[in-house]
């Protein structure tokens, strides 16, 4: 009895060339077991792969029925499956004709020669009717269809070079013609259609071509043809003689200068490297074994078997290199031919010649006599099958007897066919007493869904060789530094991160991006032959140039996915990040099986799982990548459906929520909707405390205001547009103020607008606009208009019931009186405070009441309650998580902790505070003159004038006038300790300068020793004496100086002028006042550091006890010196 099963389209079975009519559920299992009829299934496989989310009780029923309405269907041939307990199969002795094998085998009878065969690839195409499995969409169909789908394309190619060589151009074209319409986008089809075409004498069929090829790559891909492709446009269109056989091979350019990064160290691999000699010291205990190098692309697996196989074997361990490739992928024992072809002649004398003829069905060139020799039968028949695994198995002993060992290096694992694979694995399994290991490189994300190397080694069917996997992982930031150290001679401090940032730790992307900075000169070659990195190349932008050869390798990697695969990746691309999955099933086409589509980017490693149907990006690059590779109306589409979709989950409340809104909508281009919800993200971010998140949505909804006005829908906006305008200005102005400098300065043009908008605006947003004025006007000086603005606002916030909004009117009235001294005026605005704690959250009521009590501490130079204050703000302002201000938190711990002498603390907390500063993009203006003034105190002066130059001198200035003084005044201090007096004067009469033109009381005091410190380095005594008259010592209530050093000052134009009583005088007065403030320290550790560790105070209480002191001394204030 003959059967025979087709599979190519709807599976049909024929009994003696009768049809059999199969129903489709016991059709697709008869497919099911078919394919698997190697081996047996248990009943428990079919239920899994068939109905693998029914109950265990409905799975076996429903298996019963189809294997019922199976046997009823072949009638009476039921013998055809075989049952035996819980296994099912198609019976071992059944005559049965299976298109798929015959397939499969005429394949392989197409590669026994070094050039594929035409006769049987012409065969094997035309069995593939249509694709496998026809609707049949079960998983394991699907897979099956997708390796046949590959396999039929790759045969195609190789027909269409065996018709080329033969000069056969009828078929070329029929061949070619066929591939495309399976894959419209093999541009090696459509050069042979180009060329058959020329060759034919029809050189305008040859040009439509290729112009339908570019309109192809446009419209789908968006990309444009190859190199070569268009190489051979050129040829044919101006008539050159078109290469019959092949296409012209594309021109290789010059190389760049970059491949002086050819070779680099290898950094980060150490561990690795050990697991693999460990592995081969067990080889070498009598102990064969795999090791497979895993990991995805780029991330060095080449690299490391290299070294492993130079360092490690030793001279007298054979090496023996073999790989495999992707065009090759379905040719059997492809792998076990490359070993074979490049092994064979170190010992094919020493082979038995049978296992010589056996291999020549790999290599013809083993056959030890004529071609006749060579046995008949099929190399894909079980007896061959097994004849060349003990062949290869003896050629594996062979090399490994004739040497101290063997080592078989592979490339590509994933590659590798099922026959090399089980032929490799075969011969492990019985080298076993020698010393052989198999070294082989495998990325996880390219392994068919069919082979044996998808549950190596875990699986027991395959019965593997001792396996051990080593997986690789991306670099660390210090593998990459280390890198980088030994290429680059510069500072590589801030190229370190954006490297590791910018390419995942990916080994290969770390150098080609290092390669395109040299392409684009961000690295130039120095004479001594290291790189240099370009002084400015970091400042320019945050992204690094990104290669062709990445582009190339992420590019690839997206191709060879599905369509439904790239078209998921698509719409991921355009969600960016949080990708749930929901949201990618409204986005992609509905018929896309989404399941499998996730499972094969997840299995690529391009998309991760996060959380339960969440997911990421594994490397920002290929979201950028397929983000640019996707055309703007397609873009412009997806954004407007996902915000649709987001939308229709309900109002957001959440600011990641409505940030995301803003982002799809302003990239959809629906300006009125991304205003909308960027304005509420700006106000929404402000209110939970994150003000440097608020700025950013508010400088981006501004821009989009500012550029689209004409284009909005102002009846579908929830509040008028100068009230949206204002409230965009407003927070950015707020920000400026708070986040720069903390202090008082807005900029002008900012404030220019809230002015014309204020009288378009409601109540509530007049009285925060009446604040902004008040401030603004306290920044120029003007005291009356300060309080007449912050009483204005308070009213107004009063007259509509806003407690939270008088409240705040009250702390601005705090800030004016503090500017201007006025001591009683904050307690009693601090008593005004305290009926509004019941109504207004702690969490926001409490950090003003112990800002103001901190002010008053500092005026009063109780400097522990200051450092308690201050670390209790600190702490208050890290539970809200404003990275905008944490800074000044941060800062005034450190202020604290220098006025008691704790240098260290202070120095480290001071640190932290630029660093907080510098990674909300702020300026931190205090935070950094305390480093400098601590840079001062620790002996490295020229250090703290670097760092107050680079604010100063900035070319466009992120501080105002009222902000420069005390800043200059620490470069003052700074230059006068390095001798540059002539620098110390310029940027004395700056800070005099600047308080001329606000005139805040002040910082009277700190402009005046500004001037006093030039002076005394100059020796003008008497100058100094002149400015020190005014009683300064009362107006001081800022920490950059106090009344003891305006008194030491005093003593030491005294002492210039000769007056040793004056100068006595001033010492006892300036020693009294360290004796009180010393008194209020409760814990003598700091009272002993602030009497003993603050260079200033060592000074007084030396120079009080001798007579032969210097006026300069008083100008030291680095530590070393003043108080040793």
């Amino acid at each position: 009895m003959a059967f025979q099963f087709s599979m190519f389209g709807l599976p049909r079975l024929e009994i003696d060339h009768r049809p059999v009519t199969l129903p489709p559920q016991p059709a697709a299992f008869c497919s099911f077991l078919v394919l698997n009829r190697q081996r047996r299934i248990t009943r428990e496989e079919v239920q899994a792969a068939f109905w693998p989310d029914a109950e265990p009780e409905r799975a076996q029923e429903r298996l019963r029925r189809t294997l019922y309405l199976l046997r009823r269907a072949i009638e009476p041939h039921t013998d055809l499956i075989a049952a035996e307990g819980v296994e099912l199969a198609v019976a071992p002795d059944a005559s049965l004709w299976v298109d798929y094998e015959a397939f499969e085998a005429a394949l392989l009878d197409a590669h026994r020669t070094d050039q594929p065969n035409r006769e049987p690839l012409e065969r094997a195409v035309a069995l593939y009717r249509d694709d496998l499995l026809k609707d049949i969409y079960a998983d394991w169909a699907l897979l099956e269809r997708e390796h046949a789908r590959q396999r039929f394309l790759t045969a195609l190619r190789h027909l269409i070079g065996a018709c080329q060589g033969a000069g056969d151009w009828e078929a070329v074209i029929r061949h070619a013609q066929r591939l495309l319409e399976h894959d419209p986008y093999q541009e090696a089809a459509h050069r042979a259609l180009m060329t058959a075409y020329a060759a034919g004498g029809d050189r305008s069929a040859a040009l439509r071509q290729y112009q339908t090829c570019v309109q192809i790559l446009d419209e789908e891909l968006g990309a444009e043809p190859l190199p070569e492709t268009t190489r051979l446009y050129e040829d044919i269109r101006q008539g050159r003689g078109v290469n019959a056989a092949e296409v012209p091979p594309a021109v290789v350019p010059p190389a760049a200068p970059s491949t002086a990064l050819y070779r680099v160290p290898l950094v980060g691999r150490d561990r690795e490297l050990a697991e693999i000699a460990a592995e081969w010291r067990l080889c070498q205990a009598q102990n064969s074994r795999l090791v497979l190098v895993t990991g995805p692309a780029g991330m060095g697996k080449t690299r490391l078997v290299e070294e492993a196989a130079g360092r490690i074997p030793g001279p007298r361990v054979a090496v023996v290199t073999g790989n495999c490739y992707a065009m090759e992928a379905g040719t059997p024992y492809q792998l076990i031919a490359d070993l074979v072809s490049h092994a064979a002649d170190r010992v094919a004398s020493k082979l038995p010649r049978a296992a010589r003829v056996d291999l020549a069905y790999l290599v013809p060139g083993l056959a030890p006599g004529s071609a006749g020799e060579m046995p008949a039968g099929s190399a894909g028949a079980p007896d061959i099958s097994l004849r060349l695994h003990e062949a290869f198995t003896q050629l594996v002993r062979a090399l490994a007897g004739d040497a101290d060992g063997l080592w078989l290096v592979t490339e590509d694992l994933h590659w590798a066919d099922p026959a090399s694979l089980a032929c490799l694995n075969y011969a492990l399994r019985r080298c076993a007493d020698r010393p052989v290991m198999a070294l082989a490189t495998l990325r996880d994300e390219e392994v068919p869904f069919d082979s044996p190397l998808m549950d190596w080694p875990a699986s027991s069917v395959h019965a593997p060789a001792p396996t051990t996997v080593i997986q690789l992982g991306p670099l660390e930031p210090g593998h990459i530094d280390h890198l980088v150290r030994q290429l680059v001679e510069a500072d590589v401090t801030r190229l370190v991160p954006l490297l590791h940032q910018e390419t995942a730790g990916n080994p290969f992307f770390v150098v080609e991006t290092l390669r395109a900075m040299i392409e684009k000169g961000v690295l130039h070659l120095e004479r001594e032959g290291r790189w240099r990195l370009r002084a400015d190349a970091l400042n320019e932008a945050s992204d690094l140039p990104m290669s062709d050869a990445i582009l190339r390798v992420i590019r690839g990697r997206v191709r060879r996915l599905s369509r439904a695969a790239q078209e998921l990746l698509t719409a991921a691309a355009v969600v960016e990040h949080d990708i749930d999955e929901a949201l990618l099933g409204a986005l992609v086409d509905p018929q896309v099986a989404l399941d499998l589509a996730l499972d094969e980017v997840l299995r690529a490693s391009i998309l991760a799982e996060v959380a339960p149907g969440v997911y990421q990006f594994t490397h920002i690059k290929v979201r950028e990548i397929l983000y640019a590779d996707t055309s703007a109306p397609r873009r412009r589409f997806l954004h407007r459906r996902t915000a649709e979709t987001l939308r229709e989950r309900g109002w957001p409340e959440r600011l990641p929520d409505i940030a995301k809104l803003a982002y799809h909508y302003a990239q959809a281009r629906e300006w009125t909707q991304a205003l909308v919800h960027g304005w509420r993200a700006a106000t929404t971010a402000l209110a939970a405390g994150a003000l440097a998140e608020a700025n950013r949505y508010a400088t981006t909804a501004q821009d989009m205001l500012d550029r689209h006005t004409s284009e909005l829908d102002r009846e579908a906006l929830p509040e008028p547009l100068p009230a949206i305008r204002f409230d965009l200005v407003s927070l950015r102005a707020e920000f400026r103020r708070q986040a720069t400098t903390a202090g008082l300065y807005y900029p002008p043009e900012l404030m220019d607008e809230v002015a014309a908008l204020a009288p378009d605006l409601d109540v509530p947003r007049q009285a925060r606009a009446a604040l902004h004025q008040a401030m603004h006007r306290l920044g120029q000086g003007d005291m009356a208009g300060a309080r007449a603005g912050a009483q204005q606002g308070r009213a107004l916030y009063a007259h509509v019931g806003d407690r939270w909004g008088e409240l705040d009117a009250i702390q601005h009235q705090c800030e004016i009186a503090y500017r201007a001294g006025d001591m009683a005026a904050i307690r009693r605005l601090l008593d005004e405070m305290q009926p509004f704690a019941p109504e207004i959250d702690p969490a926001v009521i409490r950090p003003l009441l112990g800002l103001n009590e901190m002010r008053l501490a500092v005026y009063q130079g109780r400097w522990e309650t200051v450092l308690t204050l201050a670390q209790e703000l600190s702490s208050a302002r890290k539970a809200r998580f404003d990275p905008a201000v944490e800074w000044l938190s941060l800062a005034n711990v450190g202020l604290a902790y220098m006025q008691l002498g704790a240098h260290e603390e202070a120095y480290a907390i001071a640190q932290q505070a630029v660093e907080a500063s510098n990674a909300a993009n702020v300026l931190g203006l205090g935070a950094k003159v305390l480093l400098a003034r601590l840079a001062l105190y620790q002996g490295r002066p020229a250090d703290g004038r670097s760092i107050l130059l680079g604010m100063l001198e900035t070319p466009d200035p992120l501080i105002g006038e009222v902000e420069v003084v005390t800043p200059a005044l620490a470069l003052v201090r700074c230059l006068v300790a390095l001798g540059e007096a002539d620098s110390a004067k310029k940027w004395a009469r700056r800070a005099a300068l600047a308080m001329s033109r606000v005139r805040l009381p002040i910082l009277f005091p700190l402009s005046q020793v500004a001037r006093v410190l030039v002076h005394l380095a100059r020796g003008k005594y008497e100058d100094a004496r002149q400015r020190l008259i005014y009683p300064l010592e009362y107006l001081l209530l800022l920490d950059d100086t106090s009344p003891q050093e305006i008194c030491a000052l005093r003593a030491a134009a005294a002492r210039g002028l000769g007056d040793d009583s004056a100068a006595a005088h001033w010492l006892d007065r300036a020693w009294d006042l360290l004796q009180q403030q010393a008194s209020a320290i409760e814990n003598g550790a700091y009272r002993e550091r602030f009497m003993a560790q603050v260079p200033l105070h060592c000074f007084i209480e030396r120079a009080r006890g001798t007579t032969g002191w210097d006026p300069a001394e008083v100008l030291d204030q680095r530590l070393d010196r003043a108080c040793n």
